[in-house]
């Protein structure tokens, strides 16, 4: 997917501060807290337009372009995801990435967790060299609560 110029890619202010989202394919890694949205903002528009589905394997990230794909990875227990990032946030102090609901369940995500988020590039993409071995860890129901 092209990355979209303006829009969702333009400067934009939230609560007094400034953010500058990257507005070409670069990457970007780095670990911080997670948290994750559901109900409340289940069918509002995200920034890129979309309506937010809270089933679907999506993100929401300050200042990646959008859209984007991120691999992010629980380090507690070594499961990683790939999501879209089609939104903007999380605006609450610390936090690097907010998830899905779907995507924090997979994740075993319960509140807030410690990860660390990867942007694939088109060329990662395109070559395939995102798909690499993950270890399996066997589903167990879990419950998770509202941020």
């Amino acid at each position: 997917e092209r990355i979209a110029k303006g829009g969702p890619n333009a400067p934009y202010k939230v609560q007094g501060r400034r953010y500058e989202p990257a507005s070409s394919d670069v990457p970007i890694a780095h670990s911080g807290i997670a948290s994750w949205y559901g109900k409340s903002f289940h069918g509002r528009r995200t920034a890129s337009g979309e309506v937010y589905d809270m089933h679907a394997m999506t993100a929401a990230h300050k200042t990646m372009p959008l859209p984007s794909w991120a691999r992010v990875r629980n380090p507690a227990n070594g499961i990683e995801v790939i999501v879209r990032v089609n939104d903007r946030g999380p605006f609450k102090p610390g936090r690097i990435i907010d998830l899905s609901y779907a995507a924090a369940k997979r994740l075993r995500i319960v509140g807030l967790a410690r990860v660390e988020v990867t942007r694939l590039t088109h060329d990662e993409i395109r070559s395939g060299a995102w798909q690499r071995p993950t270890a399996y860890v066997p589903d167990k129901p879990i419950m998770v609560s509202a941020r």
